[in-house]
């Protein structure tokens, strides 16, 4: 009869059993990467991307932002640079998608969202006339905008 050695970070534990003996080794899962290797494809999208967002970042106008807004766009911004295709919303909680996901999903959802990058194209245009572009992203059209905008 063989015995198992199986050890975690606080105990040891032995074991017998009829089975030939053999090493088990445990891994540190902070330093294995569980993310996948982008293919070049994927690297070249990503290229683009940051070139794309690089000039989308020098047309914003901060001073034309509240701060509500200029909250959101640091938020935003830091979860691009960090690789993350959606952050929280900090009003709200609401999972929020970046930039970065709409410009690799490819196309308008029609959902108009506030980071997109295809102009709402796919948004209906009832929709569309209740949201405008503060030249960050997208937000919700203030009533008295949205009755004039009505009459047009």
């Amino acid at each position: 009869m063989y015995h198992l050695l199986f050890r975690n970070r606080f105990n040891l534990f032995y074991f017998y059993a009829p089975i030939r003996l053999f090493e088990c080794s445990v891994v540190d899962k902070s330093k294995v990467s569980t993310k996948k290797q982008l293919t070049s494809g994927q690297k070249a999208l990503r290229k683009r991307y940051w070139e794309f967002e690089t000039e989308w970042n020098r047309k914003v106008d901060l001073g034309s932002l509240s701060e509500e807004e200029k909250l959101i766009n640091r938020i935003h911004n830091e979860a691009v640079i960090n690789g993350h295709f959606t952050y929280d919303d900090p009003a709200t909680g609401n999972r929020v998608m970046t930039r970065l996901r709409h410009f690799l999903k490819g196309t308008c959802c029609g959902n108009a969202c506030r980071h997109c990058v295809y102009n709402h194209e796919a948004v209906p245009k009832s929709m569309q006339k209740t949201m405008r572009f503060n030249s960050a992203f997208w937000v919700p059209v203030q009533s008295e905008e949205a009755e004039s905008n009505e009459e047009d």
